[in-house]
């Protein structure tokens, strides 16, 4: 019986290689983030309502703004017209809104009204002072998770008193990713 164990651990050992050797693999770990950027909350329309003779008015407040982007972004405010020119014959339109916003064919009244915003409260180095509408903002942000975000609007007082009629202008807020 002793002599039967020693054949089969003989013969169990000689089936294992004099030098057998390991093997390994590298395993590659891979994910995809989508890069998302969204404005929500923002109000699609700001009635000034009636305007004062200069053309004044009670600021609009926008609560609940929502800003997201999980990149670095570019938020930016752009004005169709940089004000908001009065309706109708388009000779009543200003001059020249970089100049002036007086009338041509109305001299001494305007016809169009500038308008501004601020961002109230805001504490990642943004302007809480008003911006005319038509300059050219745009923020340079990180990746920004912001909520409660409070855009304010009003009309900047002209010199002349303004034209009677209808104003209206287009801002178009926009995040835009930039890349890591």
């Amino acid at each position: 019986m002793k002599k039967l164990s020693l054949i089969l651990a003989a013969t169990a050992l000689s089936a294992v290689p004099a030098f057998a050797t390991g093997s390994s693999d590298d395993v590659a770990a891979t994910a995809n983030a989508p890069v998302v950027c969204s404005v929500t909350g923002i109000s699609t329309s700001v009635d000034f309502g009636t305007l004062g003779a200069m053309g004044e008015a009670t600021p609009i407040q926008n609560t609940g703004v929502d800003l997201f982007c999980n990149q670095p972004a570019n938020l930016s405010f752009t004005s169709l017209n940089g004000y908001m020119p009065v309706a109708g014959d388009p000779s009543v339109l200003p001059v020249d809104e970089t100049v002036s916003l007086e009338s041509a064919t109305n001299p001494g009244f305007d016809a169009g009204v500038d308008y501004k915003f601020k961002l109230v409260g805001e504490s990642l180095g943004w302007s809480t002072t008003y911006m005319a509408a038509g300059d050219a903002v745009n923020f340079a942000l990180p990746a920004t998770n912001k909520t409660g975000i409070t855009l304010e609007y009003n009309t900047k007082v002209s010199t002349r008193p303004i034209l009677g009629g209808s104003y209206s202008d287009t801002m178009t807020v926009a995040i835009t990713p930039v890349g890591l």
